[in-house]
């Protein structure tokens, strides 16, 4: 492979991975290093370019810009599904051209991983197109009834609660989202990858999309690094017990060093190294975020119950450390365990994982700290193999039998 060629792909392999770092690991919100990467990349990053946008091109080229940015990032557009389709397709191309045609020279490999190849990629092209066209259930007046089921905690949601865009009475766990423009039942997140919310209809197709592209990751990374410890291996080749000479000098090095087998390997099949890279590197992020969404289903919580339990805690930890600072002072509160601990960010503010701002502790005239008492439960939590049922089973489509009239079973007195 030439220079040029091992260029195009690493240019690939850093896009394909930035534009997944962006859209699925970046959080602005985060006050470790990860947060301060997110802001200098979604913040910082941009405002430098537009500064230089309008500098050298002038004020009508830096609007086009700024409206083409406002319609990729704030706006539901099909840009990321292509996107994924490209990052996809390209690794399978890139396997077509620089793998597939040495299955047959390998050591350890077989010609059969060329057909396994086409079916994972055609079973993760099925899974994608499930998850982009099951609609994740849409909150109406007419469908009301058939997601209004679940009970109301009073913490993070509440009867009575009116959607302001829709105007329509919210059940627990939905969410209004902005970019799709109504309310979702059982409201995960906004996902761009496939342009819609993932919801209490379609969150099973949405893991089965990540499990997919999980298995396919893992066996293609599998794959490529069996081709390349065939050529460590191979009788014919010998490897560890052949000599190299240093380009430019008269030094020879045996091919049993470290260093030396991995510069062999990347000059000879820069391909190869590269396409694993890219499919391991795919693998370890998608993996992470399926089991994250695992553990989701284990603790009963959707990605946007998570922000809202963050301000949760947050709230009752400072509650609590009132309290105790108050009681540490000599002062006393009798008054009993206080069951005022709420969610009360805005619901409509937001879309998909982005958090929302805790509940404001500030007031008019001081009132003494009163104890929070035990942490509120999940009342969602019914156990792992409960909630997983709930996602794959959901209830708004479950067949509910139609009542039956109570027979009368007594018996006549007799006379």
């Amino acid at each position: 492979m030439d220079l040029l060629t091992g260029l195009l792909l690493a240019l690939y392999m850093s896009f394909a991975l930035g534009t997944f770092f962006l859209v699925c690991v970046s959080d602005t919100s985060n006050a470790g290093i990860l947060g301060k990467i997110s802001l200098f990349v979604e913040e910082d990053i941009p405002g430098y370019i537009s500064i230089v946008v309008r500098t050298i091109f002038g004020k009508q080229c830096h609007a086009y810009c700024r409206d083409s940015y406002d319609y990729i990032v704030h706006e539901r557009n099909p840009l990321l599904q292509l996107l994924y389709l490209f990052i996809l397709n390209g690794a399978y191309i890139s396997w077509l051209l620089y793998g597939q045609k040495h299955l047959s020279t390998m050591y350890l490999v077989s010609d059969i991983h060329a057909y396994i190849a086409f079916i994972f990629i055609m079973l993760c092209h099925f899974s994608f197109y499930l998850a982009c066209k099951t609609s994740p259930g849409v909150i109406t007046n007419e469908s009301l009834n058939k997601f209004n089921y679940q009970p109301y905690d009073d913490i993070l949601f509440e009867k009575n609660n009116i959607c302001k865009s829709c105007n329509i009475e919210k059940p627990a766990r939905s969410k209004h989202c902005s970019l799709c423009n109504h309310c979702v039942p059982l409201f995960d997140h906004h996902c761009v990858w496939l342009n819609q919310c993932v919801g209490e209809l379609n969150y099973k197709y949405f893991l089965l999309f990540l499990l997919t592209h999980v298995v396919f990751f893992a066996y293609a990374s599998y794959v490529l690094t069996l081709m390349l410890v065939s050529e460590i291996y191979d009788p014919k080749i010998e490897l560890m017990k052949r000599t190299f000479s240093i380009a430019g000098t008269n030094e020879t090095v045996r091919g049993d060093k470290l260093h030396v087998i991995l510069n062999y390997l990347l000059s000879k099949y820069t391909g190869i190294v590269v396409l694993f890279l890219l499919v391991f590197s795919m693998f370890l992020a998608i993996a992470g975020f399926f089991l994250y969404h695992l553990y989701l289903i284990a603790i009963g919580q959707t990605s946007n119950e998570t922000y809202k339990w963050a301000a949760v805690k947050r709230t009752y930890k400072k509650m609590l450390h009132n309290y105790k600072t108050y009681q540490a002072s000599g002062n006393r509160n009798e008054a009993g365990p206080s069951n005022a601990i709420k969610y009360e960010g805005d619901d409509d503010n937001h879309v998909g994982c982005v958090p929302s701002e805790g509940p404001s502790n500030s007031v008019d005239t001081f009132t003494p700290p009163s104890d929070p008492g035990e942490f509120p439960p999940n009342i969602y939590n019914k156990g792992f193999y409960n909630n997983l049922c709930s996602v794959i089973f959901p209830h708004s489509q479950r067949k509910v039998a139609s009542p039956v009239k109570n027979r009368k079973n007594t018996k006549r007195k007799q006379t």
